[in-house]
């Protein structure tokens, strides 16, 4: 059972929560919304409750929108010179819509129209011709049929008063149809996008071979190299308040065309993005559709590239500003080594951001924005420190942030951060202990590799690299659920442990995960994000002596020990230490077995 269900979440835990005799009796009860309260007035009835998350889900964009203060600014004030060039869109093929059919993921749920994705690929051979037909004509005529432009909206609780409307997430389910639709555009899309290098090279997010991780290790890394060069660090973490939700269309429309994504693909995407509709669907009963005038349509393909494109320009305010951005979490970084200065900068650079957003029609959240200043030390901050605000408003200064999922604290002994981490494996100590007579060693392996696994190396390259102490807590939380799972006694050597599950303990993880990247940056450089491609220097590059280390890469010399801390010394020293054979090995399978084995030697 657990065998067949290691690479589904949703079914793990439902056997392990059949198998531990949990209650779900409460659990099954919590889908049911008897009361909302929305403009004062308490709605009872399903039919009511339906119709009033739809009103509130179709009209938070316009409420905010109209609470945005007017500006002369253009929104094309940021924008660079024009793309010359122009999109084409080339018919859909029949191998290309076979195979995007064959990679449809058969366990998403059904759309509005109630057919599922296993029914579209079990009848491929019966649809595919008229379907190639209909989305051709689509694409040359500019029009997406009407139909595939309904959203069916599930709310689900987030947290607070069950009552609130605003306490719910709307869960935007599309037509299968409208998803293949939307594939066979976006990679039209896509291809013109990375071929002109449009997207900035600071946008991590919904992008292939970026990711959090990767984004993580450039902030943290030029953090890093500030504060060994004695410079007070700003991080300065925006929110904005819906902010795929509340782009307007009309602004949207004029960037694309800017960017070169005109006629009929122009008009395909404002045809796509009007007369829009959505209905609720809550207690067995669906409200009426209303419009939704605003956003990209969520639980879309294309909605995530269209909101990058959107705020694309905003690292064109100031190109000294530190923008990072990750989707729709802007950032900003800020160093100096007087704190005067520095919040001097980080006033101005605030009001520009805010120009930017306010002529862009979006809206930041200054009760979730806030700010953290990370300093060496021996450097002391006993001054009264201005306000920082925005939209004149303050924001809060913290000593804790979180930050694409680690939290950072202001001197970056990431312990606030591993210790959340032992607080999430503690918790699944009891359920362990009781799993360990019921289940097979195999599942108990995979249930570790499912549960506990991906806990420990999710930005390790980061927070892994705190002082041994730090990660003390951590690593005696690991063992010991090892031991758990593998029923061994207290006297048993954590090398025995690691060996029979084929791991490594977390400082050879790190070292593991650390060699495996720069492996990417020496033979598979494209694979990378833009800002990595001359992140790491050969010594040949540095000097043109025949040395035995000409062909390692070059150390940046530190003057403290936070700047050894980098991925730019401390990943360059393990990689360095590694024998040339190894180095020099170009399939990424083959490294990774080779490392491993060298990591479980000198484990």
């Amino acid at each position: 059972m657990f065998e067949q269900c290691k690479n589904d979440s949703k079914k793990l835990w439902k056997n392990l929560n059949h198998i531990c005799s949990y209650n779900n009796k409460k659990r099954k009860t919590s889908n049911q919304i008897n009361k909302l309260i929305h403009d004062n007035k308490t709605i009872t009835d399903s039919k009511g409750i339906a119709e009033t998350f739809n009103h509130y889900f179709c009209n938070v964009a316009s409420n905010i929108n109209k609470s945005i203060d007017a500006t002369n600014i253009s929104h094309m004030s940021w924008m660079k010179n024009s793309n010359q060039k122009s999109i084409f869109l080339e018919a859909v093929t029949y191998m290309e819509l076979s195979d995007l059919i064959d990679n449809l993921n058969l366990h998403k749920s059904s759309g509005p129209d109630n057919i599922s994705p296993k029914i579209i690929h079990d009848v491929k051979y019966v649809i595919i011709e008229p379907l190639l037909f209909i989305y051709n004509l689509s694409l040359q005529s500019g029009i997406v049929p009407t139909q595939l432009k309904i959203a069916k909206v599930l709310p689900i609780f987030k947290k607070g008063d069950r009552s609130l409307p605003c306490n719910y997430r709307p869960i935007s389910m599309l037509s299968v149809f409208d998803k293949l639709l939307e594939k066979i555009m976006y990679k039209r899309l896509m291809t013109f996008i990375t071929k002109h290098s449009i997207l900035n090279k600071q946008q991590f997010g919904f992008r292939t071979g970026h990711s959090t991780t990767l984004s993580l290790i450039e902030v943290m890394d030029e953090l890093y190299k500030n504060l060994d060069d004695g410079n007070i660090g700003i991080g300065i973490f925006l929110d904005l308040q819906k902010a795929f939700d509340t782009i307007q269309h009309s602004i949207l429309l004029d960037k694309i065309y800017h960017y070169g994504i005109r006629g009929l693909a122009h008009t395909w995407i404002k045809n796509y993005l009007s007369n829009r509709q959505q209905f609720v669907s809550t207690n067995g009963l669906n409200s009426s559709k209303q419009t939704i005038k605003f956003g990209v349509p969520q639980g879309s393909v294309l909605g995530p590239l269209l909101f990058l494109l959107y705020i694309n320009d905003i690292t064109n305010i100031d190109p000294s500003l530190k923008i990072k951005l990750f989707a729709d979490d802007t950032n900003l970084f800020l160093y100096n080594k007087d704190i005067k200065i520095l919040f001097d900068q980080s006033q101005k650079a605030l009001q520009s951001i805010n120009t930017w957003f306010t002529s862009n029609k979006l809206s930041v959240n200054t009760d979730k924005t806030n700010y953290c200043i990370f300093k060496n030390k021996n450097v002391n901050l006993d001054i009264l420190l201005p306000d920082l605000t925005i939209n004149n408003k303050s924001i809060n200064k913290v000593k804790l942030c979180k930050y694409l999922g680690i939290t950072l604290d202001d001197q970056l002994t990431f312990t606030n951060h591993i210790n959340s981490i032992v607080t999430k494996l503690r918790n699944l100590c009891g359920m362990y202990y009781k799993l360990r007579f019921l289940l097979p060693q195999k599942s108990l392996k995979n249930l570790y590799f499912a549960l506990v696994q991906p806990h420990l190396t999710y930005g390790l390259e980061i927070y892994g690299n705190t002082a041994e102490s730090n990660l003390d807590p951590l690593s005696k939380t690991n063992n010991k659920i090892l031991r758990i799972l593998q029923n061994k006694p207290m006297r048993t050597h954590v090398d025995t442990l690691y060996r029979n599950y084929n791991t490594m303990n977390l400082l050879s993880l790190r070292n593991f995960k650390l060699a495996c990247l720069i492996h990417k940056f020496a033979h598979h450089p494209q694979e990378l994000p833009e800002v990595f491609n001359q992140y790491f220097t050969y010594n040949r590059d540095i000097h043109s002596h025949n040395t035995r280390t000409n062909a390692s890469f070059h150390v940046m010399q530190c003057k403290t020990s936070v700047g050894q801390r980098s991925l730019k010394v401390l990943g360059c020293g393990i990689w360095n230490k590694l024998p040339k054979s190894i180095c020099a090995i170009q399939s990424e399978a083959i490294f990774k077995r080779r490392i491993k084995q060298i990591l479980a030697i000198s484990r």
